[in-house]
């Protein structure tokens, strides 16, 4: 199953260890296509669709999750590309998702040019990650947007904008938007629901039931 490739995820370790590697593996391929982009849903803002003129190799949607694969170049090479794309990429970096069934990374930028440049720049940052196959996939928003959409919705309900509470704000998979997360009730609520979606915009954002938050030290022994 393809796993999303979160935040910070043994970033520094797998760089460190990959400067150390003393063979170097063949350069894998590149692949550009384009995401098929859907914003739809009863509770997901506007936005201007992206331009499809291809496709990428049928893959499923990418399931978020902070656990990383059970091979190690996969996850040396998201780390690394993740890295690039939060520093000199961010302007079109978008997110990336492992997929250990087709032996790739799948990465989702706002420019494919941009992007493959960012593949490159990776795999120099990172040499031994240069064998894994990468697939450079368009979306619509770059990660730094979608994450300061995410802020602004914080900062409503710190200022009590928002009648009911907001459990979590992220980014979509594919990078086509924010997804928040909310009450039966607070759906139910048109007004809360245009508050979160103007404190987001211009990101297209999704409004979804969830489930509250439970800090670490509320839970109990489990033995």
């Amino acid at each position: 199953m393809m796993r999303q490739w979160m935040l910070a995820l043994c970033c520094a370790a797998v760089l460190a260890g990959a400067g150390g590697c003393a063979a170097q593996r063949s350069t894998g391929p590149i692949t550009v296509g384009l995401s098929s982009v859907n914003p739809g849903g009863p509770m997901r803002s506007p936005a201007p669709p992206v331009a499809v003129t291809g496709a990428p190799t049928p893959v499923p949607a990418p399931a978020p999750t902070s656990t990383p694969t059970s091979d190690p170049a996969l996850d040396a090479a998201a780390a690394a590309l993740d890295g690039q794309g939060r520093t000199r990429y961010a302007d079109v970096y978008g997110t990336l998702a492992v997929d250990p069934p087709h032996g790739r990374v799948l990465l989702y930028v706002t420019d494919t040019a941009r992007g493959q440049a960012l593949v490159a720049a990776a795999r120099r940052a990172a040499p031994g990650t240069a064998g894994t196959p990468v697939e450079v996939l368009a979306c619509r928003y770059a990660r730094r947007d979608v994450d300061a959409a995410s802020e602004r919705v914080f900062a409503a309900q710190q200022a009590h904008l928002l009648a009911f509470e907001v459990f979590s704000a992220s980014a979509d998979p594919d990078g086509s938007g924010l997804r928040v997360e909310a009450s039966a009730a607070a759906l139910a609520s048109p007004e809360f629901v245009r508050a979160v979606l103007a404190a987001a915009a211009p990101v297209s954002t999704a409004v979804v039931l969830g489930q509250p938050l439970v800090p670490a030290d509320a839970v109990g022994p489990t033995g």
